[in-house]
């Protein structure tokens, strides 16, 4: 028979206090999720920054650049209610502090990681550290995206290229999204009569090239909805 989760929580959290006292980072951040949420414990939010506080001060003593990006997503999000992700100021126990997120990101950057070139580069290009800088983004976004092949920095590299008017260089990337997606506020599908560039040819994400037919020079329109229920274009 399976124990009621509280008594699980009385089982198992010495566990992950012994290994977060032995230094663990991420029994640190257990720990935090678990008493800034008041998970089968009394929700304590003084307890929890302390060990946040820990595991930060661990991370950077061991520049474990992965777990940096961690905090640093942390920080840009914020801690909401369980149940609560609406994003309203009421429903966060933690809100959102974009100044420190950006200085662990800046932190992690010598990490040469997929995450900590994404999200470098997706700070400069969207002014996280100052000033907006796509041309300097363009070398940690192309490092993930290309040469490391992490699909979730495409979207980062195209805005980059459209922002700094290389549409050729936008376009293979572009014929990866989704078109009914919003790429700077407008939907991909769009972008590439605003470019002037092909709906056919090469992929930036490995798959098939989109073969040219002398009639799919433009992307296919958006299917009608049915039953409520959309598609990928």
């Amino acid at each position: 028979m399976l124990k009621p989760p509280a008594e699980l929580q009385k089982e198992y959290l010495p566990a992950y206090v012994k290994a977060a006292e032995a230094g663990d980072p991420r029994a640190m951040q257990h720990l935090f999720w678990v008493y800034v949420h008041g998970i089968y414990v009394e929700q304590n939010i003084e307890l929890a920054l302390r060990w946040r506080e820990r595991r930060e001060k661990r991370i950077l003593e061991t520049k474990d650049y992965a777990q940096m990006i961690g905090v640093a997503r942390g920080y840009y999000w914020g801690v909401q209610k369980r149940g609560s992700y609406d994003g309203k100021p009421e429903n966060y126990i933690i809100p959102p502090d974009r100044k420190t997120g950006g200085e662990w990101v800046q932190r992690a950057a010598p990490g040469d990681t997929q995450d900590t070139n994404f999200w470098y580069g997706r700070g400069l290009r969207k002014g996280d550290f100052g000033e907006k800088n796509p041309r300097e983004a363009l070398k940690y976004l192309e490092r993930a995206a290309i040469d490391q092949g992490y699909t979730g920095a495409i979207e980062e590299l195209t805005a980059a290229y459209i922002e700094l008017n290389q549409p050729q260089k936008a376009a293979p990337h572009l014929r990866t999204l989704w078109l009914d997606s919003k790429l700077l506020d407008l939907p991909v599908r769009d972008w590439f009569a605003r470019l002037n560039v092909s709906w056919c040819g090469p992929r930036s994400d490995r798959k098939p090239a989109v073969v040219c037919d002398g009639s799919n020079q433009a992307p296919p329109p958006p299917r009608e909805k049915k039953d409520g229920a959309g598609s990928k274009g």
